[in-house]
């Protein structure tokens, strides 16, 4: 292994150590399970806005907003390493 690759994985081990000693795990658990709720919230009025036909209602950013929340929700409580 020459001197080039040994920096690089110096530099991602510092970078992996950085992130585990100021990213608690559990405040980002009960982050992500707060948005996750957040995300059906704004999913299931967005159907209610859908059955009632209130102004708008056919542009469901609620739908796109929920999906869009709960995928990136997801990802970060698997990058967390549960």
């Amino acid at each position: 292994m020459n001197r080039e690759n040994y920096s690089k994985i110096q530099r991602l081990q510092s970078i992996d150590n950085m992130l585990n000693e100021s990213l608690p795990s559990a405040c980002l658990i009960l982050i992500s399970l707060v948005n996750i709720l957040i995300a059906t919230g704004s999913f299931t009025i967005q159907i209610v806005s859908i059955l009632n036909q209130t102004p708008l209602y056919f542009l469901a950013t609620g739908i796109w907003f929920g999906i869009f929340l709960i995928f990136t929700e997801i990802i970060s409580l698997i990058l967390s390493n549960l």
